[in-house]
């Protein structure tokens, strides 16, 4: 039997002014309950899948001149070991000065740890073969182990394993930030995104058993439009309106034979009027087998 120590949730991981988080807080169970819903059913039939077979194919075709090389064979095994949590997040963003971006991937593997440390083991043997000019190096910091590739003098991407989570980042300061978060406890804990008040709030409005969510933290993001609306006069009060949103965002939960998609949006207080009830006044013309009914008001 095994014994592993459950992986951090991403939100205690990731810094409190996070401007975006993808993350699919069960990815086996949606996985699961997408292949037992009409729209999986959908991509299955001939006339879809033909359609779709000619973009992966492209893809495909890209990545292998790219020098790297998925087979369906690798793609079903990274599945199959993406168990819990999986997560993408754009923790900063710099675009004077040259643009730089923080961004964080990470996936629980749960009870594949040792088989995905050895399939990492396999690929980084085969990086090696392939990209001579690029190396591997293992580092240390606060008594954890993780590594980073040097793809050019500029560029790195760093990975580690916090538990059973692996988390991959691009550039080795957003990858130290995550381990002081994991690390450092009590008086001396750097403020999560787990303690901002406009995630709680987002996460307090979605389902409980929501299979996706996507969380755009528009605050920070303020602060980076100020400079552009310095710039750009003209632009000004479109950007203003944006600067008026504290956060925003949708989740998505599977009902049944239907996809339940929820969109909140939380404004700065005293800057936004709500809007009155959408009234649905065609809806008495549908009939009860109507294939799609759609109404909306921006």
């Amino acid at each position: 039997w095994r014994l592993h120590r459950p992986a951090p949730p991403a939100a205690s991981l990731l810094p409190e002014s996070t401007l975006l988080l993808v993350r699919i807080p069960d990815f086996n169970r949606a996985r699961q309950d997408l292949e037992h819903s009409p729209f999986y059913a959908l991509l299955q039939e001939p006339a879809v899948a033909e359609f779709l077979a000619q973009p992966r194919q492209a893809w495909q075709k890209g990545l292998h001149q790219s020098g790297v090389h998925v087979s369906d064979n690798i793609l079903g095994h990274v599945l199959q070991a993406l168990q819990g949590e999986v997560f993408l997040a754009v923790t900063r963003l710099s675009v004077f000065g040259g643009f730089q971006a923080g961004v964080v991937f990470g996936a629980d593997v749960k009870g594949d740890l040792f088989k995905t440390k050895l399939a990492l083991n396999q690929a980084e043997q085969l990086a090696a073969q392939r990209f001579p000019d690029q190396h591997i190096e293992p580092r240390r910091y606060l008594g954890l182990n993780y590594k980073i590739w040097h793809k050019t003098p500029t560029t790195s991407v760093c990975y580690t394993f916090l538990n059973s989570l692996f988390v991959c980042t691009w550039g080795e300061d957003t990858l130290r930030d995550i381990i002081t978060r994991f690390t450092v406890h009590g008086e001396d804990a750097v403020p999560a995104l787990a303690d901002s008040q406009n995630y709680r709030d987002f996460l307090n409005r979605l389902p409980p058993d929501h299979e996706l969510a996507i969380f755009l933290n528009v605050e920070p993001i303020a602060s980076l439009l100020g400079p552009i609306m310095l710039m750009s006069p003209q632009s000004a009060s479109g950007l203003e309106k944006i600067t008026r949103i504290r956060h925003t965002g949708l989740g998505l939960t599977f009902r049944g034979d239907s996809i339940e998609e929820l969109r909140v949006t939380a404004y700065q207080p005293k800057t936004h009027a709500a809007e009155p009830p959408l009234e649905r006044s065609t809806m008495r013309f549908t009939s009860p087998d109507t294939l799609l009914y759609a109404v909306g008001r921006t």
